[in-house]
């Protein structure tokens, strides 16, 4: 069946997965291999539940461990713009792991922005609601619930944290300026992004057609990333969790930087 009958839903992204797999053979086989590591790290955790670095830490792991493999199984299907965007959500994850790894403190930190969130939330869906989307989720909510959360977050202090600050407590500000920047153009859909989806003819002056056809843009630059993150954090369990691998990180570490070479 051909391409533009089915997508990448229908048989022949099979074929050109497993040519775009041997293509960049080395620079997948790596990430599969960084992934069985990962799988073995984490199986050998003992999480103890009274300690909430732990326990926040370890989830954002399983997060970003799961996003990483998802990038891995979107660039081996051609779908280089969904996997950018997977690929800015575990960077972001991985700031939060950092600076909590980095601080016990930021685990109320992290905590507390949740509050926020809540009370957005509920501003939304019991004062901002003017077209009633809500209604049948009003009779389960107060006000009361609301006032509270206010006076919490006021008696408390509680600040939202941006995404930028998470990065300066991670020691990640550089990922944040250049890496995190870039990929937001992909999330945000940037009208940069949705140039590549036009076919354009030889004077690239008129519109002939719409590209949706698989691509490995980026491809080597983006897993490296990946690559990149998933070392931050499992460098971050391994501290934290004091699993003793440092040696071992340091071979994955190495090898990594062959993919970008």
């Amino acid at each position: 069946m051909p391409f533009d009958e089915a997508g990448f839903l229908g048989d022949q992204i099979v074929e050109w997965a497993r040519e775009n797999y041997h293509k960049h053979k080395f620079v997948f086989d790596v990430g599969f291999e960084l992934n069985k590591y990962a799988y073995v790290l984490r199986n050998s955790l003992t999480i103890n539940s009274e300690n909430g670095q732990q326990v926040i830490s370890s989830t954002l792991f399983s997060r970003i461990h799961n996003g990483f493999q998802t990038t891995l199984v979107l660039y081996k299907m051609g779908l280089e713009t969904e996997a950018k965007v997977i690929l800015r959500t575990i960077l972001e994850a991985s700031f939060i792991l950092k600076a909590v790894t980095n601080n016990e403190e930021e685990v109320v930190n992290f905590i507390n922005t949740d509050k926020r969130k809540q009370k957005q939330l509920l501003e939304i869906i019991l004062e901002k609601d003017n077209f009633n989307i809500y209604k049948d989720l009003k009779s389960s909510l107060n006000k009361e619930q609301l006032e509270q959360l206010k006076q919490e977050i006021k008696e408390e202090d509680i600040k939202d944290v941006k995404v930028y600050e998470w990065a300066n407590r991670a020691d990640m500000a550089v990922f944040y300026a250049f890496v995190y920047r870039i990929l937001s153009s992909d999330v945000h859909t940037d009208i940069r992004v949705l140039e590549k989806y036009l076919v354009l003819d030889e004077e690239k002056q008129n519109v002939i057609g719409i590209d949706s056809l698989p691509n490995h843009v980026d491809i080597v630059r983006s897993l490296f990333t990946a690559y990149s993150i998933m070392i931050i954090s499992l460098n971050c369990l391994n501290e934290l969790f004091e699993l003793q691998q440092d040696n071992i990180l340091q071979a994955y570490e190495e090898k990594i930087m062959k993919v970008r070479e």
